[in-house]
């Protein structure tokens, strides 16, 4: 039984996505807490929302799919 309530989603700072099939990755820009996030394997994502992203936490500690590395 859990006793004390789980942090709301919004303060994550860190998530693995890793070969997730992921084609939308819009619900990310608003988690203003995120400095980490790996979405290697999601090759569906537009490279648009990559660059989306990136400009909000930087490239430091982003691990983007391998089709939109520059």
């Amino acid at each position: 039984m859990r006793t004390h309530p789980s942090p709301p989603l919004t303060d994550l700072t860190e998530l693995s996505l890793l070969r997730n099939g992921l084609t939308d990755i819009s619900t990310l820009f608003t988690l203003s807490q995120l400095t980490s996030v790996m979405l290697v394997g999601n090759d569906n994502i537009p490279c648009s929302q990559i660059d989306t992203l990136t400009a909000q936490m930087g490239q430091e500690n982003l691990w983007p799919p391998e089709s939109c590395l520059e």
